[in-house]
């Protein structure tokens, strides 16, 4: 019997804490405005990297992109207070930042939740900007 309530308490433990770094992090203030309604098509970059608001996603996000806008998901393990979120082009700002040891990188700002940035590498905002055909491109040239 102990080791049922052990087994409990760590997965209620897991669940506190995802839901708390959805809220810390930014993911569901996006999620109010942002949840994918429908499957995303497109083309999926799994275990991807993304750094949102004061957290790093690392390798655990399925980014996508297509001529409508950008979709992110956590794996599922880590989906508990973050849902599929998916995000037209028009309400993504983004401007290339630099920094001396990691280099250039994407930081996006979303209209309906602007203290919530959104950071990946210009390697991957390429490949996305590519897969929604540059879609974003108008937005920033830079991302090309």
């Amino acid at each position: 019997m102990p080791v049922i309530w052990i087994l409990l308490s760590i997965i209620a433990w897991w669940c506190i804490i995802l839901w708390v770094v959805s809220r810390l992090c930014g993911w569901h203030a996006l999620g109010k405005h942002y949840r994918a309604e429908n499957r995303f098509h497109g083309k999926h970059h799994r275990f991807s990297s993304v750094k949102m608001g004061s957290g790093n996603y690392s390798g655990c996000v399925t980014l996508g992109a297509n001529s409508d806008g950008l979709y992110l998901a956590v794996m599922f393990l880590f989906r508990i207070g973050h849902p599929p979120l998916f995000i037209p082009w028009a309400d993504l700002k983004p401007r290339i930042k630099t920094m001396w040891i990691v280099g250039e990188w994407l930081e996006i700002e979303v209209k309906q939740a602007p203290r919530v940035k959104m950071g990946f590498s210009m390697r991957l905002a390429k490949k996305l900007a590519a897969d929604a055909n540059h879609a974003w491109d108008a937005a920033d040239p830079g991302v090309k």
